[in-house]
């Protein structure tokens, strides 16, 4: 494997998305269409790592000093740099991976410096990107073929779920009779 520098542009009518390699590994990724659903604060909110005010209250600060979410949360003691790290590197994977719905594109790199954090950044093997993007194209058809609505909540089939959403749940059904992986559930 080469063990290349630079930045791999990636371009199609979908988004613009910017690979950065040090020594063949990917160590940022970045969309020119912010996907509000892997914007950092969003993240840290959905899995219980900060709070929506502690989250308004860093990006208050944010608009203030221009400096960067993380920094401001991990110098405010609102997260670890254990957690922002966690969390940026599942950022990178995510952005990363939008690049498997394309149905089409075109790429450049340009071999260059690329500099980053790394005590941030979690560097991140391209093969296991590859497999994985494979792996998602793949199994694509299957998932599409178990979920009739992508407005449906999913979550893990136990019964604990049914007893946390009982008044608001109209239905659970659960993928497999045998092993429930995860339960389709109808918020009322």
């Amino acid at each position: 494997i080469q063990k290349k520098s630079g930045l791999l542009e990636l371009t199609s009518d979908l988004d613009n998305i910017g690979i950065y390699f040090h020594d063949g590994q990917i160590v940022r990724v970045k969309a020119l269409k912010k996907d509000e659903s892997i914007l950092l604060g969003q993240l840290l909110v959905r899995s219980g790592r900060i709070t929506a005010e502690q989250l308004r209250k860093a990006l208050e600060i944010q608009r203030e000093t221009m400096q960067k979410l993380g920094y401001i949360l991990s110098a405010n003691n609102f997260l670890s740099e254990k957690d922002l790290r966690e969390t940026l590197h599942y950022q990178m994977l995510e952005t990363a991976y939008k690049v498997f719905r394309w149905n089409r594109g075109h790429y450049k790199f340009s071999q260059e410096v690329v500099t980053f954090d790394p005590a941030l950044t979690i560097p991140i093997d391209p093969e296991h990107v590859l497999m994985d993007g494979i792996r998602m194209i793949d199994e694509w058809p299957m998932i599409e073929a178990k979920i009739r609505t992508f407005d449906a909540v999913y979550a893990r089939g136990d019964l604990k779920v049914h007893h946390l959403f009982r008044s608001h749940l109209r239905e659970a059904r659960f993928a497999s009779d045998h092993l429930p992986l995860f339960a389709e559930l109808e918020l009322v």
